[in-house]
């Protein structure tokens, strides 16, 4: 906690889930001095796991999502709990606080940013609408299912929860903002010092996962583009999986050339993405004949030497070993040493993230916070 561009920053974090976690983990990789609320039970995050397989309340996502933080058990009515928002620069809150309750933390501590992150925002008529906000009922709404899948059956969700993490980031990145405004404030004497910074998920999500072209139509009251798939695409082999992207007449031809069928150059209606969708089992067909007696090492390379565009897809057991992600050092050992995870994802200078300690167990920090309290605004007249 002291080193590193954010280090003296106060970070009081009130969510679980992803958004909020990933927003707090992304300032404690800087430096910040990150302090997790949670209840006396644990975050429910501690005991996810993607298998469904028992965690014993160590979630490989959970010790991600909050390393190098500490944890304190209550909520924001405890008194030790104000005592810290009344003493942190920054607070994040998630969807699990009441809109008022964000904003009766705000008024209360006018000093501190405030980083709101929930599915609508805190304004608007959505908020209070009681709406299901899943992540795949955000990606549903936002457009962004509108692209995926074959028309003829139902439209697809991008996985991982994409909306969740990209929300965390635009969290960080605008609560930073807020924070280096609310010093300048501080520095001018003013009445208010930090910002309540108001993230919809919702709207971020259709910034970012292709929905805003959906959206814009709407608005225009034209209807947007049929959903439409690429084919060849993500294609398996005989040890895993490769994807491919042949965009150009060109490419496609040399993709023929590569599957070791020329026969098929001449087929004007194959040479159509419409066309490849409408006999797409028989074009797979043929594709598949070949790449599954190939390995995909064996096809990134005969596919490099013709120059169609190809990557490795990664799957949990072979993803941490794709050549590109080693050469840029993409994946670290957790600190305990239990498995990898991806690397602070930002350089600043030569700073590249802080030495990273285990997540806390919980409650592990609870009456051990000591922050100092900050000078409060001065009083209206």
């Amino acid at each position: 906690m002291d080193s590193g561009p954010l280090a003296g920053i106060r970070v009081l974090e009130v969510a679980t889930g992803i958004s909020g976690p990933y927003c707090g983990k992304l300032l404690a990789d800087a430096g910040a001095d990150v302090v997790k609320v949670e209840p006396a039970a644990g975050d429910p995050l501690r005991s996810w796991s993607a298998s469904g397989a028992p965690t014993s309340g160590r979630g490989a996502l959970f010790r991600f999502l909050n390393t190098s933080k500490r944890s304190v058990v209550g909520d924001l009515d405890t008194p030790a709990v104000d005592e810290l928002a009344a003493a942190a620069d920054l607070i994040i809150v998630d969807g699990g606080v009441e809109a008022g309750r964000i904003r009766e933390l705000h008024a209360a501590h006018p000093g501190a940013v405030v980083v709101s992150l929930t599915p609508f925002g805190l304004t608007g008529p959505w908020p209070d609408a009681d709406l299901p906000t899943t992540e795949f009922v955000l990606q549903a709404i936002c457009g962004s299912t509108a692209w995926r899948g074959l028309r003829s059956t139902p439209p697809l969700q991008a996985g991982g929860r994409p909306g969740e993490w990209v929300t965390g980031v635009y969290g960080a990145a605008v609560g930073l903002a807020a924070l280096r405004g609310a010093r300048r404030d501080e520095r001018e004497h003013s009445e208010r010092w930090g910002d309540l910074v108001d993230i919809s998920m919702f709207e971020c999500m259709v910034v970012t996962m292709g929905g805003l072209t959906a959206v814009g139509a709407a608005v225009m009251g034209s209807r947007p583009a049929p959903r439409s798939l690429e084919l060849p695409s993500i294609e398996p082999t005989s040890d895993g999986l490769v994807g491919f992207c042949t965009i150009t007449a060109q490419q496609f031809q040399d993709f023929l050339i590569l599957i070791e069928r020329p026969d098929l150059l001449a087929d004007e209606n194959l040479a159509t993405m419409p066309g490849r969708t409408a006999r797409r089992e028989e074009f797979l067909a043929a594709v598949h004949a070949w790449t599954l007696k190939h390995t995909t090492d064996e096809i990134i390379e005969s596919a490099s030497a013709l120059r169609i565009p190809v990557a490795p897809i990664g799957a949990p057991d072979t993803v941490t070993s794709i050549d590109q992600f080693v050469a840029r050092g993409a994946f670290i050992p957790h600190p305990d040493g239990t498995f990898q995870q991806p690397r602070v994802p930002y350089r600043i200078g030569e700073f590249s993230g802080r030495a990273l300690e285990p997540a806390p167990e919980v409650g592990a920090d609870t009456g051990a916070v000591r922050w100092p309290p900050r000078r409060e605004p001065p009083a209206s007249p």
